[in-house]
């Protein structure tokens, strides 16, 4: 088989998670209400865990689209201030996960295309992907206001195939192309498109039932490669 296209998500893939969010998430809750009850209890509402200033593994924030993480939050505090400085503090601390670059370039050298596909908005994804110099890495970035849709739904997976053209054959098809996430919806987004799915665990427990919807399980993104190659898709 030959693979014509890679997607990545985004936050817990090609982003350290907790060390570009933790603290971005933290801010943003606390400019976003002065009181102290109303904090709590949207902390609460998000799986923020203002004690250790940590996203919880539990937490919508993981993998749910912004929409749906702003609907939470919108009875406990102003969604307009707190997305305006969770962006902010997001590209100040914007970290890349484990052995992205160094991937990404060896994708780049082998003439496969790659794309972003992320439940945050488009322009947020491009925003990071400017800051940690990557922008040139990606064919197409897409959000969940980008159109196609939201994972799990299989549409932004779909859709984005469809922004991506291999120069020799034309459209990419679904069994040419292979999803990477960390959530069980990039999993279900990828599956249900038809492509191959790679799980990428971080070091992290994952439950069973999570990592059986994924084709191939990696442990981070240095291990992308190999992986994929010991599985005869590259």
């Amino acid at each position: 088989m030959t693979i014509d296209a890679i997607l990545f998500d985004k936050d817990g893939t090609l982003v350290d998670f907790h060390g570009t969010w933790d603290v971005a998430i933290g801010r943003a809750l606390r400019v976003a209400t002065d009181s102290p009850a109303a904090l709590a209890t949207a902390a609460d509402a998000l799986g923020y865990d203002l004690t250790s200033g940590t996203v919880l593994r539990s937490s919508p924030f993981v993998a749910e689209s912004n929409e749906v993480v702003f609907a939470l939050l919108a009875d406990h505090l102003d969604t307009d201030r707190f997305e305006a400085e969770a962006t902010k503090a997001s590209l100040e601390e914007v970290a890349p996960a484990v052995g992205v670059e160094a991937t990404l370039r060896e994708l780049q050298a082998r003439a496969i295309s790659c794309a972003v596909v992320t439940n945050d908005y488009e322009s947020i994804a491009r925003s990071q992907m400017a800051v940690l110099g990557w922008e040139q890495f990606f064919a197409a970035q897409t959000g969940s206001d980008s159109g196609f849709g939201a994972k799990p739904e299989p549409g932004m997976v779909t859709g984005t195939l469809g922004l991506l053209q291999n120069t020799a054959v034309g459209p990419i098809r679904p069994s040419n192309a292979v999803m990477v996430g960390d959530t069980s919806h990039d999993l279900y987004a990828g599956n249900a498109a038809g492509l191959h799915t790679v799980l990428v665990t971080n070091g992290v427990e994952i439950a069973v039932e999570v990592r059986a919807l994924a084709g191939t399980v990696i442990v981070d993104m240095s291990a992308l490669i190999p992986a994929l190659e010991a599985a005869g898709l590259l």
